[in-house]
């Protein structure tokens, strides 16, 4: 069994996590701004759509392995060897019929409606793609579960310098679309060795894992499954639904809008992250108590920051990504208030993830999804793009009133105390920002495995 003494704790874990998301964010960003302004609003609506598709199909075929492999590693379930064969074999098996299955599904019915002016090779090459990525995803499951946050956030800021680097290349080529698409793919194609070498080399490989053993992994994963697709259908099936009723331009112009607004939730999804291997290893009244510490002071920090970016993003998305672009300024502001019910959604989420009721967080998302669906259907064709954005807000803060329902329900705690900061929270948390800071800089000098 997997051990390390030393695993950071949720506050070093979260500023390891936030600090990676936040370089990650930004090169993403810059990458955002490049292809918005070397493909204009068709082009950058073309490679939104083409990445989101690859999204979805992470989470579509892996039928919650990805995170029944952090559950079974971080509760050590599970010997880290075998997970680790389970990893490989799951991600092949499940890549390669999926990507079967959703190619079949796209040239019979998609290309013509959801899909409409996406090239077919872009669709292929994402299929293709999809057992390396899908092994990646697992794997990175398991160094999660370990709690080896900092070579997960050496990864994946390695694979986003590397789609920079491939990008500007394609542009200096002036490939277009299919040069900035296939910069996604090699960089994800090239991430997956890194940490296939990291892990075999680190943990180890053992394919004895029997049936029974892998059957509570399947169940937890089958929990699990419903509720991280349908949250990834609330985030990201309404490009799709803005490409049906409009175009792939104004895709672009509601991406710009989403990614830009999605900068607060780098907070919520470092800590989240952190959290969840976390609560997996506390009795349940000091995790619920973690938790809706966390929540508070986590909607305390969120809504000035949100009224910030507000301010600056109204002003400059026109001037950094273009005059074409300043449509996205709208949806940008109609979003924001919808990043502060994520947060609290995503926070609480973790906690009943962590706690083995993966179930709660389902419910929320089949619900958030169905008003999404309904909303979007309503208000694109009367609105248009400010449409998709209300309509998400909306449905975010629906999914934040049902997690805090269940949190309530499962911990006995109020709504109370996951909302309003209370007296001691501020002094707490300057000391544990404090070592925090120290502890991550004592990691960057002297980094562990």
């Amino acid at each position: 069994m997997d051990s390390n003494p030393n695993k950071p704790g949720l506050i070093q874990g979260s500023a390891i996590f936030l600090a990676a998301s936040l370089i990650i964010y930004l090169i993403r960003f810059i990458i955002g701004v490049i292809v918005a302004r070397s493909l204009g609003a068709d082009g950058k609506g073309v490679y939104s759509l083409v990445l989101i598709t690859a999204s979805m199909l992470l989470v579509l075929f892996n039928i919650g392995t990805g995170s029944a492999l952090t559950y079974f590693t971080a509760s050590q379930k599970n010997t880290p060897r075998r997970l680790v064969a389970f990893a490989f074999g799951a991600g092949a098996v499940l890549g390669v019929a999926g990507g079967v299955v959703f190619y079949i599904l796209y040239l019979v019915f998609l290309s013509n409606n959801l899909l409409a002016g996406i090239d077919q090779r872009y669709i292929l090459w994402v299929t293709l793609t999809l057992p390396l990525n899908l092994m990646a995803v697992f794997l990175s499951g398991i160094l999660i579960g370990l709690q080896r946050f900092l070579v997960y956030n050496a990864l994946e800021l390695t694979r986003a310098l590397l789609m920079l680097i491939f990008i500007v290349i394609s542009v200096i080529m002036n490939a277009a679309a299919s040069g900035a698409i296939l910069s996604w793919l090699f960089a994800y194609v090239i991430h997956f060795f890194l940490i296939s070498i990291y892990i075999l080399k680190s943990v180890g490989f053992q394919w004895q894992l029997s049936r029974k053993e892998a059957q509570p992994m399947i169940n937890y994963g089958a929990k699990s499954y419903a509720g991280n697709l349908m949250t990834l259908f609330t985030y990201r099936l309404d490009n799709y639904l803005v490409n049906f009723y409009s175009c792939v331009a104004s895709v672009g112009i509601y991406t710009t809008s989403v990614s830009t607004a999605e900068i607060l939730w780098n907070l919520p999804n470092a800590v989240s992250s952190a959290l969840f291997p976390k609560i997996s290893g506390l009795d349940e009244t000091t995790g619920s108590l973690l938790t809706a510490r966390t929540c508070r002071i986590l909607v305390l920090i969120s809504i000035p920051l949100a009224i910030l970016f507000g301010v600056l993003g109204y002003i400059l998305i026109p001037v950094i990504f273009g005059a074409q672009f300043a449509a996205s300024a709208v949806p940008f502001l109609l979003l924001l208030p919808g990043m502060i019910f994520v947060l609290v959604t995503k926070i609480l989420s973790a906690n009943l993830s962590g706690r083995g009721k993966p179930q709660y967080p389902a419910y929320t998302a089949a619900a958030t999804l169905a008003l999404t669906i309904l909303l979007d259907i309503y208000w694109i064709p009367r609105m248009g793009v400010p449409g998709a954005a209300l309509a998400s807000t909306v449905s975010y803060f629906v999914g934040a009133i049902l997690a805090l329902t269940w949190f309530h329900r499962i911990s006995g705690l109020s709504w109370h105390s996951a909302l309003v900061v209370e007296r001691g929270d501020i002094p707490l948390l300057k000391q544990q920002l404090g070592e925090a800071y120290r502890s991550v800089r004592h990691l960057r000098m002297h980094p562990r495995a």
